[in-house]
């Protein structure tokens, strides 16, 4: 499959293998079949919805947990059943002409931040923030489960539903400071 960025005149839009995909998409953290249908309805035919790697929750501020299980779960160790149950409730059976972009939020489970404490950024008080942008071992280890996700849905049905990744981590942590601004000590 081939996508990207076209401009159609002074729009830009999605081509993906010549076909004209329009950029307005669901995004939601809730993938609810009925809203899903429902945007169908309405002729959105992308949709975006998250992916956790991790297990803590999708920021450090508001405590709010994951809305789905996370599929990291060791080294090598994965679940794609979740993925697998959001997929299909987005594109049942690989449906024709449904797009989707997943969010990868590759922020660690905790196992792996209690595995490699000095891989994780730690605030101004020294506690654990997560990953930390400079950590090689958390990029290395975060790409072997993206790929390995990657290559579970281009081993499925919805191989020609997903036309890109979006990778996310690093947002906002406590105290208001940016992991992506904190380095690891060594």
């Amino acid at each position: 499959m081939r996508c990207e960025l076209k401009k159609d005149g002074i729009r830009t839009v999605i081509d993906v293998d010549g076909k004209t995909v329009e950029p307005f998409a669901y995004m939601s953290y809730f993938t609810d079949k009925k809203i899903i249908d429902a945007f169908k309805k309405r002729g959105i035919n992308l949709f975006m919805f998250p992916i956790y790697a991790g297990d803590e929750g999708i920021n450090m501020e508001t405590g709010l947990r994951p809305f789905y299980d996370n599929f990291f779960k060791g080294y090598g160790k994965y679940d794609f059943s979740v993925v697998d149950r959001l997929l299909q409730i987005i594109a049942p059976n690989g449906e024709n002409g449904i797009y989707i972009i997943p969010r990868l939020c590759v922020e660690p489970p905790r196992w792996w931040q209690e595995e490699n404490p000095r891989e994780c950024a730690r605030d101004h008080r020294g506690e654990r923030l997560r990953e930390a942008f400079t950590s090689d071992k958390w990029r290395s280890d975060m790409m072997t489960a993206v790929k390995a996700l990657i290559d579970h849905i281009e081993g499925s049905v919805w191989r020609g539903n997903v036309i890109g990744y979006h990778i996310a981590a690093g947002g906002r942590t406590r105290q208001g400071t940016k992991s992506s601004f904190t380095t690891i000590p060594r």
